[in-house]
């Protein structure tokens, strides 16, 4: 068995480190061929190894993280929801996280429900450009012309080609640096 471990460091939204997690090397290493299968677009065997990692370490967020952006890329909404809500158990400062569930949420028209968790980011990191599309999507559905144009203005402002992407969950991310 590996007992050899590696860390995994966690930061607030202000950069500073808050915490240390001990993962093992072989959990990590299934993680990082789940990011590899994910990135060739095999979703099938990368939620079998995202949920091997979380089964080796509970609490490997990056695995839980990646599994949810998987599911969502599959449509499993449900299954999405439920790792976004982990992640956020397990570290409640992600900001990708707050605006990714929201966004999830905000597609099964709980708009309010979804304003909470943008507000939730916003609080965490107020110059993150999702959280303004998200809000400015959120108003446009509220009819607020005045609203939407403040969260439209500060999105591009921070982030000129944030309206470019496809809203929802980012592509699955580099291997981490533990």
């Amino acid at each position: 068995m590996d007992q050899e471990k590696t860390v995994m460091k966690l930061f607030d939204a202000s950069g500073r480190q808050i915490a240390e997690i001990p993962l093992s090397h072989r959990a990590v290493e299934v993680y990082n061929k789940g990011v590899d299968f994910s990135k060739q677009c095999d979703t099938e065997r990368a939620i079998a190894l995202f949920k091997e990692a979380i089964r080796m370490e509970p609490r490997c967020i990056d695995a839980h993280y990646n599994l949810a952006v998987t599911y969502y890329a599959c449509k499993q909404m449900v299954s999405a929801r439920k790792e976004y809500e982990k992640v956020l158990e397990l570290r409640p400062q992600d900001v990708d996280a707050l605006n990714n569930l929201g966004a999830i949420i905000a597609l099964g028209g709980e708009l309010e429900q979804a304003k909470k968790l943008f507000d939730k980011a916003l609080n965490f990191d107020p110059n993150f450009a999702l959280t303004h599309r998200n809000l400015a999507a959120y108003y446009k559905a509220k009819g607020d012309i005045t609203k939407i144009a403040e969260h439209v203005k500060k999105a591009i402002e921070l982030d000129a080609g944030v309206f470019d992407r496809e809203p929802g969950p980012p592509r699955i991310q580099p291997k981490p640096d533990f």
